[in-house]
């Protein structure tokens, strides 16, 4: 083997090196990019998911406070007065 082979080789060696190494940080790059994008659509589903979440609630919320003073009137209605004292605590309790 003659002093040019190996230089050959050598280069040829290091040409397949820096290419097989840009083709792979070309590839962990792209890898990165798509796990961002995973993590952030995962982050702002929370964020939606939370926020309806929230809504869900006060409708509730409001929905059961409605349901007392409806119960409320009744129980005026009825001259029911211990239990309309009662639901009348729980809607102070409420708000």
């Amino acid at each position: 083997m003659t002093t040019a082979d190996i230089t050959l080789l050598l280069l040829i060696g290091l040409s397949c090196f820096t290419v097989g190494w840009f083709l792979g940080r070309q590839r962990a790059q792209k890898m990165e990019t798509l796990r961002r994008e995973r993590r952030t659509h995962k982050i702002i589903g929370q964020m939606f998911t939370d926020l309806e979440d929230g809504i869900i609630e006060e409708t509730l919320w409001q929905q059961n406070i409605d349901y007392l003073n409806q119960s409320l009137k009744e129980a005026l209605a009825n001259e029911d007065y211990e239990k309309a004292a009662q639901l009348r605590d729980l809607i102070k309790n409420q708000e």
